[in-house]
């Protein structure tokens, strides 16, 4: 399998993900927590909305590496990368989701409102059904 059909399966995978598990940094310790929200924005980029004032923001800020856990049936997915603060107002304008308004009452122009860009490094997926074990590192 290359890159090209490991990235088709991921994005197939992603599609259909209401809660994943981001896991960051703490203290030298990982710390995990469910997360929706989730676009594969690019063949190297997934984003991730979050707010300014969370944890998970202080987290990446002082130890930029992040894991993303998909876990459904026989199937589980690992995705690991740097993330970085995307504040492009034109993503947050195109990816915006009217359902986050109850985290930012402001809308997709609250300052509080921001993406991590995960630029992914490692993909680890399996399938038991299937009979796939692939990982990649880019």
């Amino acid at each position: 399998m290359d890159k090209s059909e490991l990235l088709g399966i991921v994005k197939t995978e992603l599609e259909d993900v209401d809660i994943f598990a981001l896991m960051t940094l703490e203290s030298g310790y990982p710390v995990a927590r469910p997360m929706s929200g989730l676009i594969f924005h690019d063949d190297k980029t997934i984003l991730l909305s979050t707010s300014r004032s969370s944890r998970k923001f202080q987290q990446i800020a002082k130890q930029p590496i992040a894991t993303l856990f998909i876990h459904e049936g026989e199937r589980y997915l690992n995705i690991r990368g740097k993330p970085s603060l995307e504040n492009d107002p034109e993503l947050k304008d195109k990816y915006w989701s009217d359902k986050w308004t109850e985290y930012y009452p402001d809308g997709k122009k609250s300052d509080d409102y921001v993406f991590f860009r995960l630029d992914i490094e490692h993909i680890s997926f399996k399938d038991f059904s299937k009979n796939i074990d692939v990982e990649m590192s880019w």
